[in-house]
């Protein structure tokens, strides 16, 4: 199985992991991001990133894999993470 080095997908990562924020929309509870997911095609060209999100939900941690559109159009949740995203 190929991996592609953290190297070369490091640059696609804008918000760090631990950044926390509140989407837009209904559910207002705030998220934080785990991890970066990267999609490659078979000539190892990249055509998805996505970002794996968490949440507390009734008591439940429920993981949710968001692109950075939605993170860009959401509200940071803490005062340090917009030192982090400038």
């Amino acid at each position: 199985m190929n991996t592609i080095p953290p190297e070369r997908t490091h640059h696609l990562m804008k918000y760090p992991v631990g950044y926390t924020f509140t989407p837009r929309g209904k559910n207002r509870l705030p998220l934080t991001v785990h991890n970066f997911l990267v999609t490659t095609n078979l000539n190892g060209t990249i055509v998805k990133t996505e970002y794996l999100c968490t949440k507390d939900f009734c008591g439940q941690i429920v993981v949710e894999r968001v692109c950075q559109t939605t993170i860009d159009l959401g509200t940071p949740a803490s005062p340090h993470n917009k030192e982090n995203n400038q």
